[in-house]
């Protein structure tokens, strides 16, 4: 994964942009022995003010201010630790502790070495610290293997024990008939879990006494969650799964048991909070294996750790108060940074890794603004708006200075709540982001821009795109990124080809590549129960098909309509239906079939299939639904990837629909524009 990152970012060095000292062209040093004399250079004043850079920019500006050769990384193509976002407001700061407290704030390591005497710093991860993380997530990993293990071997022994006894509380029963699923579950079927895939169990097809464990466990889920008023079916038991499956992060295997629920409540999860606790209580198991500690992060003596829930600290009751936003100011994170220190009097740095999230308006309505309040409000509200990661907060009374730093205690009840060190994994690389967001607000986001962000792993698009304020989501069906991740791959001749009529022969690119891909997105496919399930797949380009489709399903289903509407909850099977469907129609259940035999993939072609719309949906003035032309200039298009031959017949839809993809200002300009074209050609 790193190297096709690292593939995507090769024309785009992560310091690109104007250097006027450029610190990398010296390889990193160890820390050097202590120096005899104090560097002269260190206590020159600072004041400098950075609200949206990445840390290679601001050391190259201080490096300009003051003359002193900072590095940032190991080389220029560390952007791991250059790319990192900080916030810098500092008023005649020395330099010493500015250098000191940028890699406090970041986690990283201050050194230096004399060449010529000359001295020079780095602010990078050095050995020590590249080996403490290596060493967490090594143990980390093995931790929560044995930790899943743990709660599956936990599951099995309280089904058994409470297997023939009554029960009445909701989450005792759905615990102990979840037990007797995966006591049921062959050996094979475990290994299978812990080596990463993904079952999926159903009713129909499991045989007694599973198919009875599982009926058990939805009508237990049923009635403690109240989903549905009324009592469940059996087409809509039959309609429901159980997957199991190691999750990519945090929890273990029973944190990812999910319900699919018939009539529109899909991914339920099953109630997690609880095992753990009721299972040690039982005496189920031995003790729960310990997680590791986090790497250390060895702050300057000369700060205090602030802790925002006391009420006694002069430091944190100061009074403060901040102008409200002016109508229409576009305020971010950064900027409420800046306007803190700006009316505290205090210095701030701090590590930004917030600030590329959600949207303008969530601190624009905070409760901070045109009051009276004091310091701890402030970081408190913070705090608060953005829970997603704790902030270590430190004062030096000295330099009237605050450092915050992410906090290696993540807070539980965001989303997903991270420690810095997982942050710091999820980063992305500046100049793939900057690309996306210039696109995005500029000329509009295309298949080729948006499909680079696949080559990123899960945990750096969550963060860095789906959560980016600037960005839209960009989400896939799990089963179709593989496809997207090999198209995104591609040369940019090979993609040329691809858009062309004839198509991309798959047996020119790498074996091993393309056929990992079909693999993976098969057993993706056979995870999401794919070859079962109808909800997913993309309509057919095929006018004629589509009316077969839609005649077919009048003729037999003539109920359907209304259960999608959502009108009349009638009992239909889904699952029936689509078998029945290819059945009837090979060439749907082509669309499904996905091979990973390499002599039949060799002989397929990848084809990337334009369709231009020169109509549009818009309500009229009776608030109905009507399509109208749009203007040439302002055409929209989308894609479908089509990987067909041998009787193979793939069809994969981009998750958007219109491209290029504008950001919602664009689309205002946009709009502005077509109105005044109106005004001008009646």
């Amino acid at each position: 994964m790193l190297a096709a990152i690292l593939a995507v970012t090769a024309a785009y060095p992560a310091g690109a942009g104007k250097v006027t000292i450029d610190p990398n062209k010296t390889k990193p040093a160890t820390a050097a022995a202590p120096q005899k004399k104090p560097d002269p250079q260190l206590a020159q004043k600072v004041t400098y003010t950075a609200t949206d850079k990445r840390l290679h920019s601001v050391l190259e500006d201080i490096s300009k201010q003051t003359g002193v050769i900072v590095y940032s990384g190991k080389t220029p193509a560390d952007w791991p630790v250059r790319d990192l976002p900080v916030i810098v407001c500092v008023r005649d700061l020395p330099l010493g502790k500015l250098l000191r407290y940028i890699a406090d704030s970041t986690h990283l390591a201050l050194t230096s070495t004399t060449v010529k005497n000359v001295r020079r710093y780095r602010i990078w991860r050095d050995p020590r610290r590249e080996k403490q993380l290596a060493d967490y997530y090594q143990k980390d990993r093995e931790v929560r293997l044995a930790h899943a293990n743990w709660e599956w071997d936990g599951l099995v022994k309280f089904g058994q024990k409470y297997a023939g006894k009554p029960l009445t509380d909701p989450t005792l029963m759905e615990t102990r008939d979840l037990g007797k699923v995966f006591a049921s579950l062959s050996p094979e079927a475990r290994e299978s879990v812990f080596a990463g895939k993904q079952i999926r169990l159903t009713t129909r097809d499991t045989k007694p006494p599973m198919s009875d464990y599982l009926r058990a466990l939805y009508l237990d889920w049923w009635q403690g969650y109240r989903m549905h008023v009324g009592d469940l079916n059996e087409n809509e038991i039959a309609c429901m799964s159980l997957d199991i499956k190691l999750p990519e992060r945090y929890s273990t295997c029973l944190g990812c048991p999910h319900l699919q629920a018939p009539l529109g409540y899909r991914g339920a999860p099953i109630t997690v909070g609880s095992y753990d606790v009721l299972l040690e209580e039982e005496g189920m198991y031995a003790s729960e294996p310990k997680y590791p500690e986090g790497p250390r992060t060895d702050y300057s003596p000369s700060l205090v750790n602030l802790d925002l829930e006391k009420t006694d600290s002069p430091i944190l009751n100061q009074k403060i108060r901040i102008a409200k936003p002016k109508v229409g100011e576009e305020i971010t994170y950064p900027d409420v940074v800046s306007r803190v220190s700006e009316a505290s009097k205090f210095s701030i740095v701090l590590e930004n890794l917030q600030g590329h999230q959600w949207h303008p308006r969530d601190v624009a309505n905070l409760p901070i603004y045109d009051r009276d309040t004091t310091l701890q409000a402030l970081l408190r509200a913070l705090k608060r708006s953005y829970y997603r990661s704790n902030t270590d907060w430190f004062v030096d009374n000295d330099s009237h200075l605050l450092v915050g730093s992410a906090s290696g205690f993540p807070v539980r009840e965001g989303p997903t709540g991270e420690e810095w060190w997982n942050l710091h994994r999820a980063l992305a690389p500046e100049v793939l982001i900057s690309n996306l967001v210039k696109k995005y607000n500029g000329d509009g986001l295309e298949i080729d821009d948006m499909a680079a962000a696949m080559l990123l792993n899960n945990d750096q698009r969550r963060e860095w795109i789906f959560l980016n304020k600037d960005l839209l989501e960009w989400q896939p069906v799990p089963h179709t990124e593989p496809f997207w991740r090999l198209y995104a791959g591609l040369s940019a001749e090979n993609k040329a080809v691809a858009k062309s009529s004839a198509g991309l022969p798959l047996g020119k690119l790498s074996p091993d590549v393309v056929q990992a891909a079909f693999t993976e997105s098969s057993d993706l496919a056979e995870a999401e129960g794919l070859e079962k399930r109808g909800d997913d797949i993309p309509p057919p380009d095929d006018p004629d098909l589509q009316k077969r489709l839609d005649d077919w399903l009048k003729q037999h289903y003539p109920e359907l309509g209304r259960v999608m509407l959502g009108v009349d909850p009638l009992p239909v099977d889904i699952i029936q239906v689509m078998n029945e469907i290819m059945a009837d129609f090979p060439e749907v259940k082509a669309m499904w079939d996905i091979p990973t035999d390499m002599d039949v993939i060799s002989r397929l072609n990848m084809r990337l299939i334009i369709k231009e719309h020169d109509t549009q949906p818009v309500f009229d003035e009776h608030d109905n639904m009507v399509m109208k032309p749009v203007p040439e200039e302002l055409r929209t298009h989308s894609y479908t990837l089509a990987i067909q031959g041998d009787g193979v017949n793939l069809r994969i839809r981009a998750p958007l629909y219109a491209f290029p993809a504008y950001s919602e200002k664009r689309k205002k300009q946009l709009e502005e524009a077509q109105k005044k074209n109106g005004e001008q050609n009646p």
